[in-house]
């Protein structure tokens, strides 16, 4: 009888040595996937959106709130022409999404202007990715990075570079760089002259 108790008993610490570890496992998923949801909510430069195929937002980060002036609760549910494109450009999304299905890769980095809240433009650099098919309903991932202040300063460093301030002609420096080019198209096309 002392061996059949054993027998029992080291079946049930078995069974119990089995569930904890199955519980610490889902501790341990729900860590992780805890930790996951505050790196993409709380990320501070990258706005992380969710849409379905129709182009319908889903997750909407504070990066993308703070990027596009949109708050969370306003944007999702809502399409792109309704906050951040025009029609014409909502529908070039939603394509661009049926061929992120249709292909299975993603976007490469690609320059996008969109508009802020109060109608001003903005540039981004986005790139676009479908998440594995969940329930039979497509998922994309788009992620954004606004550098509308870049290129700003790009755009002022160009104008000072080659603008005189006063009348806004182009400058010494552009004058000797477009005669440059213009000696050397002649000098190419055989048509030097005087």
């Amino acid at each position: 009888p002392n061996q059949h108790v054993q027998d029992i008993l080291g079946i049930f610490a078995s069974r119990a040595a089995a569930e904890l570890e199955r519980m610490h496992a889902e501790q341990e998923l729900r860590n992780i996937t805890e930790q996951l949801r505050a790196t993409i909510e709380f990320t501070p430069n990258v706005a992380v959106q969710w849409y379905d195929y129709d182009g319908r937002v889903l997750l909407w980060n504070g990066a993308s709130e703070k990027m596009f002036g949109w708050r969370k609760e306003e944007a999702i549910g809502k399409t792109l022409d309704q906050l951040i494109y025009t029609t014409a450009e909502a529908a070039e999304f939603r394509a661009l999404c049926a061929e992120v299905q249709r292909s299975g890769k993603p976007t490469m980095p690609t320059e996008y202007t969109f508009k802020y809240r109060d109608g001003t433009e903005g540039t981004c650099i986005s790139t676009l990715f479908a998440l594995p098919n969940i329930n039979g309903q497509s998922r994309f991932v788009s992620m954004d990075v606004d550098i509308t202040a870049h290129k700003r300063a790009e755009a002022q460093i160009y104008r000072m570079a080659y603008q005189d301030d006063i009348t806004e002609l182009a400058n010494r420096t552009a004058l000797q760089e477009h005669l440059q080019q213009a000696l050397e198209t002649a000098r190419q096309t055989g048509r030097e002259g005087a």
